[in-house]
């Protein structure tokens, strides 16, 4: 049985909202992280929470295993990088974003259950691919290589032929939230 996790990318600084939006609150009156986190660790995978070196003295969340991700300045590239380096013994990393609050913890068990060291699994939703997508053992010494602003997807764009396309049924893995407008809802 193969050993992973999620990875939980947040050390942004939500420029385009215009606030922390970590700590903007949803409907249900849970902030957007902590919606993000609880369904996350709902899916029963461990989770290790990615912040700012900034975010050490006052997590925008409690009670989830933390990683204060050096170079997080950098852009979301250094944070899944760092992130990266500090799960060495999985088998495959789950890189979900802090901002993506419908993910259903059964889509997340799905792309586990799909993962394998030598694969790529990303989740579509009505065949547009999303979020969260999980990285074979494979693929983490890319992963550590990554700066800057950039994600995965450079990873994700160079080894086609490792991707296997996850369809679910999850509106959650294409919806996130960018602007205060959004946290009222998904958007598929």
């Amino acid at each position: 049985m193969l050993k992973g996790g999620i990875l939980i990318l947040a050390a942004g600084r939500s420029r385009r909202f215009g606030a922390d939006k970590r700590r903007a609150r949803l409907p249900d009156g849970k902030t957007l992280l902590e919606a993000s986190v609880r369904n996350a660790q709902g899916s029963g995978l461990p989770c290790l929470l990615c912040l700012s070196p900034g975010d050490g003295a006052n997590p925008p969340v409690a009670d989830v295993p933390l990683h204060i991700a050096a170079g997080a300045e950098r852009g979301m590239g250094a944070t899944l990088a760092s992130g990266a380096g500090a799960v060495s013994d999985w088998d495959f990393v789950i890189v979900a974003l802090g901002d993506m609050p419908w993910i259903r913890p059964d889509t997340l068990q799905a792309v586990a259950a799909a993962a394998r060291r030598e694969r790529i699994v990303v989740p579509s939703y009505e065949k547009q691919r999303g979020h969260p997508v999980a990285f074979g053992a494979d693929f983490l010494p890319a992963l550590r290589r990554l700066d800057g602003d950039r994600g995965g997807r450079a990873i994700v764009s160079a080894h086609p032929d490792a991707v296997c396309e996850l369809a679910v049924n999850d509106p959650g893995v294409v919806s996130d939230v960018d602007k205060p407008t959004d946290i009222h809802g998904q958007k598929p």
